[in-house]
Order: C-alpha cells, then sequence, then structure tokens
C-alpha cells in the first residue's frame, strides 16, 4: 500500500462523502469518471470490494475538483464581435428580395400564364359500355 501510513484516517464512501463535503453518489460518480489524478495515483485504495480513503486522499479529490472548477471558470465565453458596417448610397427603404419580386413579378407572372396556354398532349380514351349478359 503506498501512499497510506499506518496513522492515516481510513474512511469508507459515506464517510469521505462526508468529509468531502458531498453525496454519496457525486462522489461515486466523480471517481467513475476521475479514479485516479493526473499523476495517475487513484483517489483511493480498496479493501475487497470496499473503496477506503485517507484525508489525503480526500484532499486530492477537492484539490482535484477545485482545479476543474477553475478551468471551467478562466475559459469564459468570449466578447462578441462589433457589427461590420459599411456606407451605401442609394435607397435603403425597400429590401433586395422585395426589389427583385417588384421587377420579376409581372414578367413572371406573364411566362408563367404563357405555360398555362399550352395546348395539352392530354388524349381522352373513349369509354367501353358495360356488357350486360
Amino acid at each position: 500500500m503506498t501512499g497510506v501510513r499506518m496513522n492515516d484516517f481510513a474512511a469508507g464512501m459515506d464517510e469521505a462523502a462526508q468529509r468531502v463535503p458531498c453525496s454519496r453518489r457525486w462522489l461515486q460518480q466523480f471517481l467513475a469518471n476521475n479514479p485516479a489524478d493526473k499523476a495517475g495515483v487513484p483517489f483511493y485504495y480498496t479493501i475487497g470490494n470496499r473503496k477506503m480513503f485517507t484525508d489525503v486522499d480526500i484532499d486530492r479529490i477537492r484539490n482535484f475538483n477545485r482545479e476543474i472548477i477553475r478551468c471551467q471558470l478562466s475559459s469564459f465565453p468570449r466578447a462578441k464581435a462589433s457589427l461590420r458596417t459599411t456606407m451605401a448610397a442609394g435607397r435603403i427603404s425597400a429590401s433586395l428580395l422585395t426589389e427583385a419580386h417588384a421587377l420579376l413579378g409581372p414578367r413572371l407572372q406573364r411566362e408563367l400564364s404563357k405555360i398555362g396556354k399550352t395546348k395539352s398532349n392530354v388524349v381522352a380514351l373513349p369509354q367501353k359500355k358495360a356488357q350486360h349478359l
């Protein structure tokens, strides 16, 4: 058992959660996502199927969590860039789409109505009379 001295306090999951302080569920989720620190040293040692924590382990969990929060706070959102403005001459009362519609509208209607006047290629077939037996 490296890093564990005989006079160190050893706590189970419930007591370690109280000393962090956090809920047991939060501590279990934290250990599932982060079983060891950046140096690769586990945050706990096991005895059978129980996870045990020393005072040093609990301090390392606290410090690791502080580091995560510090990184989150330092990555603040960037300030929005100012809008670019340009100088333009001419009228700006109507949008380009409205202007295009005004210019093409009558022409488009004329073209569509011409298409509608063309003779259809569909031929009506005579219906057969029903035969009675």
